[in-house]
């Protein structure tokens, strides 16, 4: 038994007393439906997976076990995730707790949290170290609704390989000093057009506009968790707020392009 310096990361559900009260009521989710909620964290047997098969992001890039030391222990409505000192353990933890994200908005739910590096003792059960403390009291004094990565982790990455770097962008924002985890551009909408006579115009404008809701609900909600009284986590939500509005953005040029598609050529004169 020994702490190890590993990177760690904590993730919390916003919001989890709030539907516990409404369960125990009989109102909003069930309890089938958090017990069920609370498995998007992901299961200590992806160690078992990283073992057999090796680290899936990035197999190339170093490491020092096969399994990258991957630990996740949940208590009730939070994880702590940890992997081991190196490229691969650092962009496979990214990538875990950015796919954990994205599980919890498809099911209207945000986490908050914090990744960084420091000591740990982590088993499948049980963790205590000062690397765990940091990340958990940093996550609550942030007052944001997101994840967001300490500049130790921003710092390793530029030691890393190309790969590594450019997927680590592919996962994050960073403005002003702020990196965060920044799932949101999954939820944009694309189509191919395979023939024009095949395009369903009506079908994609409602696609459409189920992404542009999307982006308002999460607008509302973000600012619902944002702590109002701590001026940085309003600045630092105000540039999430920024990013989605790009994004919608992008919703009203498609539905420009939709427009012009569907509306019939005039003679010219």
């Amino acid at each position: 038994m020994e702490f190890v310096e590993k990177f760690i990361a904590f993730v919390d559900i916003l919001g989890f007393s709030g539907f516990v009260a409404d369960a125990e009521r009989g109102a909003g989710r069930s309890l089938d439906d958090l017990l069920d909620l609370l498995g998007t964290f992901g299961s200590p047997a992806q160690r078992e997976a990283f073992a057999k098969y090796g680290p899936t992001i990035c197999p190339n890039s170093r490491y020092h076990n096969r399994d990258l030391d991957f630990r996740l222990t949940q208590i009730s409505d939070c994880a702590i995730i940890s992997t081991e000192l190196s490229p691969a353990g650092m962009i496979n933890l990214v990538d875990h707790v950015w796919g954990t994200v994205i599980r919890f908005l498809e099911r209207g739910t945000l986490c908050v949290g914090y990744i960084t590096r420091g000591r740990i003792y982590h088993t499948d059960h049980q963790f205590i170290g000062t690397g765990y403390q940091h990340a958990y009291r940093t996550a609550g004094e942030r007052g944001t609704p997101f994840v967001e990565i300490d500049e130790t982790i921003t710092a390793y990455v530029q030691d890393c390989d190309a790969t590594v770097k450019e997927m680590f962008r592919r996962y994050v924002k960073e403005d002003r000093g702020l990196t965060a985890l920044f799932p949101f551009q999954r939820i944009a909408h694309s189509f191919v057009i395979s023939g024009f006579d095949k395009l369903d115009v009506d079908r994609e404008r409602r696609e459409n506009n189920k992404v542009r809701q999307l982006v308002d609900d999460l607008k509302v909600l973000i600012m619902t968790y944002v702590d109002k009284n701590n001026p940085l986590a309003v600045c630092k939500a105000e540039h999430y707020l920024a990013a989605l509005d790009a994004q919608r953005d992008v919703c009203d040029k498609t539905d420009e392009f939709l427009h012009r598609f569907s509306t019939p050529a005039q003679p010219q004169q």
